[in-house]
């Protein structure tokens, strides 16, 4: 014989499953919003007989902090030297990779925030080999929702970077459009400084019209007006 099911039964049966799809969706998409931070690395190269302008474009992983022990790490050989510079102080923190400890000095456990540029230098006696690759890993900050000040308080000579992974156009940056006359940016290139300076009649020279900070390069800032710089630079 055949079954007959109670309609109001029938509806109770949807109702349970429509809700179980439901949860299921919302369930799909606290997944999907919990996972926006992609991770991201950067590389650039050391020379042996130089230094290399660098700066943080991501943010750490899993909320941790970043740092020169975090950053390179055991990338780089024993005597190796980094500068982090300190804005309280107005000068540079300094970091000596050794042999058995890693990193030791003020500078190595220095918090590193994104935009914050710094020097890395190879030992001395290095002529094996012409340079050095590092890598730097961490999240890609999510512009939507991550925005942060490139430098807050924005006044006299600033060692800083570009925090976010993407070349960007000095243009396009507040630092550009909040430069006055004798404002300056000096870009590390081949072992020295390319300088552009604001003049009096408000014209960069030489001219920045086609000057891109690349990712994770470090630059220096000289300002001669104190101004908070909040954009996503």
């Amino acid at each position: 014989h055949i079954q007959r099911r109670d309609p109001i039964m029938k509806r109770t049966y949807l109702v349970i499953i429509s809700a179980f799809f439901a949860i299921m969706v919302i369930a799909i998409a606290q997944t999907q919003v919990s996972s926006v931070n992609v991770v991201g690395y950067r590389k650039f190269y050391v020379p042996s007989n130089g230094l290399s302008l660098v700066s943080v474009p991501f943010d750490p992983v899993s909320n941790g902090t970043n740092s020169i022990k975090t950053l390179v790490g055991s990338q780089l050989p024993e005597g190796s030297i980094a500068y982090v510079w300190s804005r309280a102080n107005n000068s540079y923190l300094s970091a000596v990779r050794a042999a058995r400890v890693g990193w030791t000095g003020i500078g190595s456990t220095t918090v590193l925030h994104r935009g914050d540029g710094f020097w890395l230098k190879l030992p001395a006696g290095l002529t094996n080999v012409p340079q050095v690759e590092v890598t730097f890993l961490g999240e890609v900050p999510d512009p939507a929702i991550d925005q942060t000040s490139l430098v807050q308080n924005v006044y006299g000579l600033d060692l800083v970077g570009y925090p976010y992974p993407a070349d960007w156009a000095f243009t396009n940056t507040m630092l550009y459009s909040n430069a006055i006359s004798s404002d300056a940016i000096y870009v590390w290139t081949n072992g020295g400084y390319q300088i552009y300076m604001k003049n009096a009649r408000g014209s960069w020279v030489p001219s920045v019209s086609s000057l891109t900070i690349k990712a994770g390069d470090g630059f220096w800032f000289k300002s001669t007006n104190s101004f908070d710089c909040t954009d996503f630079v």
